[in-house]
């Protein structure tokens, strides 16, 4: 199960990009990433869809990206926080249970960050929670 935030109407990555950059471009990095022009490029590079990164530092950065259901008039908000830098993530594989703690002390919980990106969403675009069954047994129940 997964719960996502889902928005009446139609919101463009380029409107929430300007809503992340005007609520917390002054506390975090706040980048606009437009996707790739090509599929050959999209599979090389990953972009296959616009996607707004929030950084607070090297380990705590998360994606916003948004998905339309057009029948419906809806917009889904997805987040990837899968997102640490290539190096950070390099380290933390290489050096075990004592880097991550190095890590963890180095750079700081997230708790904050992810509650402020959270927080933008829900006021900005007051968003209903769903639950959603993105797991196998969602290919066998029927839909409703």
């Amino acid at each position: 199960m997964h719960t996502s935030f889902v928005a009446k109407g139609i919101i463009s990555a380029e409107d929430v990009f300007k809503t992340f950059e005007q609520k917390l471009g002054d506390k975090y990095k706040v980048t606009f990433e437009k996707k790739s022009g090509n599929a050959v490029t999209r599979a090389i590079s990953g972009k296959s869809e616009d996607k707004v990164l929030i950084a607070k530092n090297a380990y705590h950065r998360t994606f916003v990206f948004v998905n339309h259901d057009t029948v419906n008039n809806e917009t889904y908000f997805g987040f990837d926080e899968a997102t640490v830098k290539g190096w950070l993530k390099l380290v933390g594989r290489q050096s075990g249970l004592i880097g991550h703690i190095i890590i963890n002390l180095s750079y700081g919980k997230g708790t904050q960050f992810y509650q402020d990106v959270v927080n933008v969403i829900k006021e900005t675009y007051k968003p209903e929670e769903r639950t959603i069954n993105v797991g196998l047994s969602a290919l066998w129940k029927k839909q409703q």
